[in-house]
């Protein structure tokens, strides 16, 4: 299961976060960030019952992101923990450390942190009634 990906909110998460099959947490930091001198387009919320114009409009603001991340350079991102693999053994040993990553200044989305945690005390109180 996936917590959050590189490519998530516009490609603007520096963390790639997973459970593994081994039954670990994976924390993975990005490298590089794309940069361009054009302003990055947003694409809206997918409008799952949208409009015929909405639908349109959305595949229209998808093309001009896909057209500025092809354009946009990869950079150096230039924090301590660039390329660093973490492999935890907790969900909540995986969320503290995407805290500490977010701390030295990495992207990293607040829903990835939250459904660690959540993840983690669902198991803490599984403990406890073993």
């Amino acid at each position: 299961m996936s917590y959050c990906r590189w490519s998530d909110q516009h490609f603007e998460c520096d963390i790639y976060a997973f459970a593994d099959v081994r039954g670990t947490f994976e924390v993975w930091v990005a490298g590089q960030r794309h940069v361009s001198d054009v302003p990055k387009p947003r694409v809206p919320v997918f409008p799952v019952e949208g409009t015929e114009q909405q639908i349109d409009e959305w595949i229209e603001q998808s093309g001009k992101f896909e057209d500025w991340i092809d354009n946009a350079t990869l950079v150096p991102i230039g924090l301590p923990h660039d390329g660093e693999q973490y492999s935890l053994a907790t969900p909540r040993d995986a969320a503290e450390k995407m805290l500490e990553l977010r701390a030295v200044g990495y992207n990293v989305p607040q829903y990835a942190i939250d459904a660690l945690l959540e993840e983690a005390q669902k198991e803490e109180a599984n403990d406890r009634s073993d």
